[in-house]
């Protein structure tokens, strides 16, 4: 629930681009922001990795979910521990935001998906960054 690959919540985002051989984005070194490395998006806590954003289907978790799978597998995968609650910004009743918290309450995922479509974002990371709609807010 807290990496992609080798990168690691926690990890600052120079050590993340140094296991991926690119080279680091230069990020604010207080406060909230993002960075874009290896086809993931970081979200950063100074220059410390937080929550973990990707869209891509070759993405699998460590539960082998990825993006196109349905709600009725992640609900399989994780029965109650899964919260099932509407988008925050949608209108349309399909598209659900669906948390699942470790056991210890550290960590967390956060799926974005639609009824219909399916698993559209995985979001994995600190369980206080899951939270969060509106990039750091």
């Amino acid at each position: 629930m807290n990496s992609y690959g080798d990168i690691r919540t926690g990890m600052t985002i120079e050590e993340a681009a140094r296991r991926l051989h690119v080279a680091a984005p230069t990020p604010g070194a207080v406060g909230c922001d993002y960075a874009q490395i290896g086809g993931a998006s970081f979200m950063l806590d100074g220059l410390k990795i937080v929550r973990i954003e990707v869209a891509s289907q070759r993405v699998v978790t460590p539960s082998g979910i990825h993006v196109g799978d349905s709600i009725a597998k992640l609900k399989k995968i994780y029965g109650a521990r899964l919260s099932d609650e509407p988008q925050f910004y949608s209108n349309d009743p399909s598209d659900r935001t669906l948390i699942v918290v470790s056991r210890d309450g550290k960590d967390a995922m956060r799926f974005e998906a639609n009824a219909k479509t399916g698993v559209s974002e995985i979001y994995a990371g600190f369980e206080s960054a899951i939270h969060c709609v509106e990039g750091c807010a």
